[in-house]
């Protein structure tokens, strides 16, 4: 007997039940294919990961869920490289941007720390008030982070994202190898960050003797807040330090350490003129016009970027 002959027969007889059992087999094979995570090829992603967590805050007492995500690019003679696989999330999915964002980085900062930078991060996160941050990956090779948080598409245009990136380079300029040890912590005499001890002729060190000397109160106060995960009393600390000092500081967020008090003075150095006023402020802002090299930089970083309208850009 034909096989094949009788299974036409069968179908010929029971049209509707085989018609039942083809539709059954294609909803099975499309369950399986859109339940799996999929996966989104780019043309410029390089060992990505992605963080996707879910976190639940209170608002107005009621809870909602708020959903957070990462992708981290590797950085290769200043370009994004080339692309891997990674499973996306949908607050991340505009890829094109990214690129869009790090070309302003180094649109900005050009030969200046542009060499220094091995991993591009974008994150989302709205319960991070931070719009940028570096973080230092390798002390002896001097190479780092940058990450850029998308949450907030107000802060994502050139008024806020130049000086931000300039703010960021501040930290950069200011820890490099040769501005501090990363061996002597227990043993350090200078002044102390997460980085390692600043060198007697650094950056820090110099602006710190300057203008913060005064404030090892304040600062260990500070510091044990954040030691006790106090974030609100922490906060709380530097905006009664700002509005009892203000004519110390170029703005509340440099009130918060030497180091962002630096970087926010570096900031108003770049992107304002000299100033000739002579509150405490207005040194701060000197301070960097006697240190030639910084002087250099930044020309070097105004002749890239207009800077007309651009003021301090961290916004809380």
């Amino acid at each position: 007997m034909n096989r094949n002959l009788g299974i036409l027969r069968l179908f010929v007889k029971y049209p509707f039940w085989w018609g039942m059992g083809v539709a059954l087999m294609v909803m099975s094979v499309l369950f399986f294919v859109y339940s799996s995570p999929s996966d989104i090829h780019t043309s410029y992603v390089a060992t990505p990961i992605i963080s996707h967590t879910q976190e639940f805050i209170h608002e107005n007492s009621d809870i909602r869920e708020v959903e957070t995500g990462r992708i981290r690019y590797l950085v290769v003679d200043g370009l994004l490289a080339t692309s891997t696989t990674y499973t996306q999330s949908k607050q991340l999915e505009n890829t094109q941007h990214h690129k869009i964002i790090w070309e302003m980085y180094t649109h900005v900062l050009d030969d200046v720390v542009e060499d220094k930078m091995a991993i591009f991060e974008v994150f989302y996160d709205p319960n991070d008030s931070a719009t940028a941050y570096v973080e230092l990956l390798d002390s002896s090779e001097d190479t780092w982070l940058l990450a850029v948080n998308i949450a907030e598409p107000r802060k994502l245009n050139a008024d806020i994202l130049y000086p931000t990136f300039i703010h960021e380079s501040a930290h950069i300029i200011t820890l490099e190898n040769d501005q501090l040890y990363s061996n002597k912590r227990d043993t350090c005499t200078t002044y102390l960050v997460t980085e390692g001890c600043m060198k007697e002729d650094s950056y820090i060190y110099r602006f710190y003797e300057r203008f913060w000397e005064n404030k090892s109160g304040y600062q260990e106060a500070v510091y044990k807040a954040h030691e006790e995960e106090d974030r609100k009393h922490a906060q709380h600390l530097r905006d009664a330090l700002y509005e009892t000092h203000r004519n110390e500081f170029v703005s509340r967020y440099g009130a918060t350490n030497p180091e962002e008090d630096l970087a926010e003075s570096f900031t108003a150095f770049v992107i304002y003129d000299m100033p000739k006023g002579n509150l405490r402020r207005d040194e701060k802002i000197r301070f960097f016009y006697d240190i030639p090299e910084l002087v250099e930089t930044r020309s070097h970083i105004r002749s890239h970027i207009s800077v007309e309208g651009l003021t301090l850009s961290h916004v809380e």
